[in-house]
């Protein structure tokens, strides 16, 4: 069995679910959908529908439970983006005498 560990963008709780969080998972301390965008690590206000995953179906209600089937439980801080600051850092370096 596979430990799932989650951080509630509700009440910002931390538990641990076993397996999978599916659609109708609840945070157990405030009992909010825990299968939202808003506890995903594609969720991201400055993309496209919110999301980084490109083909994911749009969701207009962010902190309901869903559907999608690209869901990974965390919150963006939590997704290793190294390689996106590795990128800046050497954009801001080339373009810096400018």
């Amino acid at each position: 069995m596979r430990k799932i560990h989650f951080v509630c963008w509700s009440c910002g709780h931390e538990h641990d679910f076993h397996d999978v969080i599916g659609r109708l998972a609840v945070c157990p301390s405030c009992e909010e959908d825990a299968h939202t965008c808003r506890n995903c690590v594609f969720y991201d206000t400055s993309s496209a529908h919110d999301c980084r995953e490109p083909v994911a179906e749009r969701i207009k209600d962010k902190e309901r439970g869903n559907f999608c089937e690209h869901f990974k439980p965390g919150t963006p801080e939590t997704e290793d983006r190294s390689d996106v600051d590795d990128a800046r850092a050497k954009l801001e370096a080339l373009f810096k005498n400018l």
